[in-house]
């Protein structure tokens, strides 16, 4: 009796070590999964848009960065402009705003709007008082 109760908590420690010793691979590949279906998810509703809508929502993301460059340094906004950040580059829904791509390290994340934990976790993330990501000054 007594040998059966130390094989079944070594088999207990086993499986216990073995989940620790995958759980970092497991949750790469998770996260990654979920990762890459948000992008195509994103470039797919961004190709469909027509060429009218996506100069809009460019122009309306240039302006918010514009308007962003004239006020004074702001690292908090207010409920009203953290609605109107959020609605920014949204295409999809969902908060992500672009993605980026760093093949040298095979690196390809959704970029999200803010930087909370919850989205530290899974993808990149922006910062709500920082220009958005179209190019140009500023």
């Amino acid at each position: 009796m007594k040998k059966k109760k130390s094989t079944a908590i070594l088999i207990i420690v086993f499986f216990i070590g073995l989940s620790l010793l995958l759980y970092p691979s497991i949750s790469n590949y998770w996260n990654s999964f979920h990762s890459t279906k948000a992008i195509a998810t994103y470039v797919e509703k961004v190709a469909e848009l027509d060429r009218k809508s996506y100069e809009h929502i460019l122009a309306d993301a240039r302006a918010y960065n514009e308007n962003l460059a004239k006020s004074p340094v702001k690292h908090f906004l207010s409920e009203e402009e953290y609605e109107a950040y959020n609605k920014q580059l949204d295409i999809t829904g969902s908060g992500i705003m672009a993605e980026i791509e760093i093949p040298s390290i095979r690196v390809d994340l959704p970029v999200y709007h803010g930087v909370d934990e919850s989205i530290l976790q899974v993808a990149a993330g922006h910062l709500e008082w920082s220009s958005l990501p179209v190019g140009g000054e500023n």
